[in-house]
This record gives C-alpha cells, sequence and structure tokens, in this order.
C-alpha cells in the first residue's frame, strides 16, 4: 500500500492519549491520567465530536466528566452531523481555532472516524482547525480520544471497513474506503486500533500492518488507554492491549492469501510500559513478585491451575478469545495452543468460501509472564503464525443412520 502523507504531525512533542472505546464516567484512572498530562486542575480541553452521530450529547458526557473531574472543557461545535453548519467555513471560523489554541488538550470523541478525518483534513488538505491541533501537540499538549477518535492517532488507519473481520483477511485492504491517512501523532511505523480484543479484531489489525508495512500495532481494549509520548507506552485500565511485533515476521505470497509467521504478541495490563524503539516490556511494579517462568523448558503452568491436555479454539476472531488463548500458555503450561478461524456459513459473495486460517500461539525462549491476581496479566514474546488452509464444504454432514 502506498499513502501519501500530507500535513500529518508526525513525531511530535506532545502525548497521545488512545482509548479503546468511549471512556465510561467511572473510568476514573483513565480520566485522572488524562486530566493529568494536560496539567490538573484547570486544564482546558477542546472536545471534538465530529465522529459521533449526536454531537450535542457526546459532547456533553465527556464535558461533564472532564468538570466535574476539575478540568475545563470546550465544546468545538463542528462536524457532519450539526445541522445547517457551513462545514467548509466551520473548519476556518476563527473562533473555533482559537478555542484549541487556549487549550492545553484536545480530545476526540467517538463515533465514525472517516467524519472527523474527512471535517478536519476536507479533500486531503489540512484544515486551519488541524493546523490548531499539530501545534497544540508541537507545544507539548495532549491529544487524546476514545475509539474513533483513536483510530486516528496512527499514520495508517481504518476508514470504514467491513464487520467482518475474516473477510478484511481474505481480500486486499481498498485505499479510501477500508482505510485511509490517519493524523500520524504517534510513531509512522505505529497502528493504533480499536476494541480489538472484545470485538476479535485481531485479523483485521494484522492484515493492514502486512499491507501497510508497518512492524507494530496497538491493538486497544475497550476501557483501556495508552499514553504514549515518543517512544515510550504506558497502559493505563484493567481490560489489556495487545501489542503485535512483525519485525522478524515472514510472509509467502506464493500462498496467494494472508499469511504471517514470525510474529510476535503481547498482552499488556494497567500500569505496564512498552518501548516502541527497544521492544522492552516493563511490567508495572506490582507484578514482578508474581513472575511465571513460562520459557522454562518443563513449565507446567500456573500453581493450582487444572491442566486440561490439548488446546484447540474453533474460532480464532471470536470476542476475547485472543486473550483466552495467550493466558491458557501460562496457566496451563502448554508450549503452544492452535486454532482456526473460518466462515461457517459463507455468503453466496465469497470468492473463496473454503479458505480459512489456521493460528498457533506458541511460547518461545524469550516469553515472559507476570501475574497480579486475579487475572491481571502480563505476558509478552509469544510468537504467532497464521497460514491460510482449505475447509472442507461441507464443514459436516448428518451422522448416518
Amino acid at each position: 500500500m502506498v499513502l501519501v502523507l500530507v500535513g500529518s504531525a508526525a513525531h511530535g512533542q506532545g502525548a497521545v492519549v488512545a482509548v479503546g472505546s468511549g471512556v465510561r464516567d467511572d473510568n476514573d484512572a483513565v480520566w485522572g491520567r488524562l486530566i493529568e498530562l494536560a496539567g490538573g486542575q484547570g486544564a482546558r480541553f477542546a472536545v471534538f465530536t465530529a465522529p459521533s452521530g449526536e454531537p450535542d450529547l457526546s459532547a456533553a458526557a465527556i464535558i461533564h466528566s472532564l468538570n466535574r473531574r476539575g478540568a475545563v472543557g470546550e465544546h468545538v461545535r463542528v462536524g457532519p452531523q450539526i445541522e445547517g453548519q457551513d462545514l467548509a467555513a466551520a473548519v476556518r471560523d476563527p473562533a473555533w481555532v482559537a478555542i484549541v489554541d487556549a487549550a492545553q488538550a484536545v480530545y476526540f470523541s467517538g463515533g465514525n472516524q472517516a467524519r472527523l478525518i474527512d471535517t478536519l483534513r476536507p479533500g486531503g488538505q489540512s484544515s486551519p482547525l488541524l493546523d490548531a491541533v499539530q501545534r497544540l501537540f508541537a507545544r507539548g499538549g495532549v491529544v487524546a480520544g476514545g475509539s474513533a477518535g483513536a483510530a486516528v492517532m496512527s499514520e495508517v488507519m481504518f476508514r470504514d471497513p467491513p464487520q467482518d473481520v475474516l473477510a478484511l483477511m481474505k481480500s486486499r485492504l481498498r485505499e479510501g474506503q477500508d482505510i485511509d491517512r490517519g493524523f500520524g501523532f504517534v510513531r509512522h511505523d505505529v497502528i493504533v486500533d480499536q476494541h480489538l480484543i472484545r470485538r476479535g479484531r485481531i485479523g483485521r489489525l494484522l492484515a493492514l500492518m502486512q499491507q501497510s508495512g508497518k512492524p507494530l500495532g496497538l491493538g486497544l481494549e475497550e476501557h483501556t488507554a495508552v499514553v504514549v509520548r515518543g517512544d515510550e507506552v504506558e497502559v493505563v485500565g484493567d481490560r489489556g492491549v495487545l501489542v503485535v511485533d512483525f519485525t522478524h515476521a515472514r510472509h509467502d505470497p506464493a500462498l496467494g492469501a494472508f499469511n504471517v509467521k514470525g510474529a510476535r504478541l503481547s498482552l499488556l495490563d494497567h500500569g505496564d510500559r512498552y518501548h516502541l524503539r527497544t521492544r522492552r516490556i516493563t511490567p508495572a511494579a506490582a507484578k514482578l513478585p508474581g513472575r511465571l517462568d513460562v520459557a522454562r523448558p518443563g513449565f507446567a503452568g500456573r500453581p493450582g491451575v487444572e491442566s486440561y491436555g490439548s488446546v484447540f479454539f474453533n474460532d480464532m476472531l471470536a470476542d476475547n478469545l485472543i486473550v483466552t488463548a495467550l493466558s491458557r500458555l501460562v496457566d496451563q503450561g502448554h508450549r503452544q495452543v492452535f486454532g482456526l478461524s473460518f466462515a461457517t456459513q459463507p455468503s453466496a459473495s465469497d470468492p473463496r468460501p473454503d479458505l480459512g486460517f489456521e493460528w498457533r500461539l506458541a511460547v518461545t525462549a524469550e516469553s515472559t509472564a507476570y501475574l497480579l491476581r486475579p487475572e491481571r496479566y502480563t505476558i509478552g514474546e509469544i510468537e504467532l503464525d497464521v497460514v491460510p488452509v482449505s475447509m472442507q464444504r461441507p464443514l459436516y454432514t448428518p451422522y448416518p443412520r
């Protein structure tokens, strides 16, 4: 994929806070860290709700969560869902630009990220309003967003892809439809994706990383944030972040379908840190006493957890399944686990209904694991292979009498 990056903020001086979903009002960890980064009490936030189908309601909820914690939120009421607004004029309006110039932080709401991209970068050209956001970031401000507002943080992003992750793995992602240029507030070699664990989106992140040539992926779970400052990533929230590393991954184009071998997968949790340049994981201090020696030959699993023999998963793209598979390596001491992803009832338009994928997760000599009870994991450097397989059609038949 070739995307011409025009007007990207690139690698700036500020902090990025990307959240895998909209932030609930009771998520004190994320709101508190966000306000702290912006300067604490009295910090001014410019709130953008252009992605939202209900921009005023979204703004009210976000501003309420900010204000009740001592920050000051102001709605930049610009977007395609604002009735009667001249959008081309609004993104050039000095009054809206002044709000951003006076702020210490920007917050992009959830919704449809295509609306946000098209609003602030109409026709592919940066607007004065987006220029103001870039100035804020360059002077050390915070650029934050949840769900759609998180997706736009990387140079390459999902624009408006189909919800069928398997279909995306089977085809080439379409520029300007499935994928687009993001705003590029994180490093150029990183892709950010949201709702990743809860909605089983690991497959689409892998596909985009391979097609774009980006070696690192940050898959954000709902109600969990990453704080990115330069090369440092900090996890805030208790639902998890998946880090995918393609640095030493291999791909065989002769197979004629998506495939990858030797990728590395890590699961991070609240308080964990990751260095984007060195690929080093630093677990939260509270987890250090809970280190599990998963790389040691003969490791039998977490003490007190019964092993149920070999593990095979029928749908690796199911909700939360990728984390379940990773945890089995730690809990039960398996050296590797396998699974499949395939269409049980392929649509009539599926050009390759028999195409499926076999997944393999394996412990390596570099794998690490830490546990803070109950069920808070840090799991690092698990090898990931995904290879195409041919599925039988029909998959099963009635049992003979």
